[in-house]
């Protein structure tokens, strides 16, 4: 349908330095959270894949090369697809025209045409290495191991702990974490955070058991995580917060 329409004509911004990049990072996978609420997606997983992408796709290419907004929208559609909850192409580029101005002039079907070439792109530079876990899945299993071996209170904040954990799991999202730890690394760095929140004393070595959550079939990519390791990744989702802060 889109075929022949003129693609968009990407124009590329100045020189960024290492602050607007994270903030056009940020943004990407901002933009992609508001995207999943407003358009009611119930698979959790698609939004998650989509940051990862996003991530994965910039690591090789610059943000001189494509706009992070088509690159986000064509991730979300290539998302949809591996988490077997394919979207309309042209819902994804109509929500892109309302709320990016850049965008906003395009014709539809030409965003669609340049959010599709752009999806091959993606696919390209993730060399085509689409299985994904997320450190909510991770979270969710230990903390329901964890209460069911528990004693009623106990059990109720682990459960605590786990939903508190689940919103800095989302956080971490924004940032690139995942190009370098394993997600049950992440998910272990979230739990802790929540242990804070909650002014709960568990040692930080209790929540290195999350990273043996895994299944048969995932104990192929396990390794193992360190208390050291759980540390830094808490550390960097605080740096986070607090640059958010600044720049807000």
């Amino acid at each position: 349908m889109w075929e022949n329409a003129e693609p968009y004509r990407f124009h590329p911004p100045p020189p960024l330095n290492d602050l607007q990049k994270e903030q056009l990072r940020v943004s990407a996978c901002g933009f992609l959270f508001a995207m999943s609420a407003e358009l009611g997606m119930k698979n959790y997983n698609v939004v998650c894949s989509a940051t990862v992408f996003v991530h994965r796709f910039f690591a090789k290419y610059g943000f001189h090369e494509e706009d992070h907004f088509v690159v986000a929208c064509a991730c979300m559609v290539l998302s949809g697809k591996v988490e077997e909850s394919v979207l309309d192409i042209q819902f994804v580029a109509t929500y892109a025209s309302g709320h990016v101005p850049q965008l906003s002039a395009v014709p539809l079907l030409s965003l669609c045409k340049t959010i599709e070439d752009t999806e091959l792109k993606v696919l390209a530079a993730i060399d085509f290495e689409l299985w994904l876990q997320h450190p909510h899945l991770f979270v969710k299993r230990f903390t329901r191991a964890k209460a069911q071996g528990a004693v009623p209170e106990e059990a109720r904040v682990f459960l605590q702990v786990g939903q508190i954990a689940w919103n800095f799991c989302q956080d971490s999202l924004l940032l690139p974490l995942r190009l370098e730890h394993k997600p049950y690394a992440i998910a272990a760095a979230a739990l802790f955070l929540a242990s804070e929140v909650l002014s709960q004393t568990f040692p930080l070595g209790i929540f290195n058991e999350v990273a043996r959550c895994v299944t048969a079939e995932e104990e192929r990519v396990f390794t193992a995580v360190t208390a050291e390791e759980v540390a830094l990744i808490a550390e960097l989702i605080l740096k986070l917060y607090r640059w958010l802060l600044v720049t807000s």
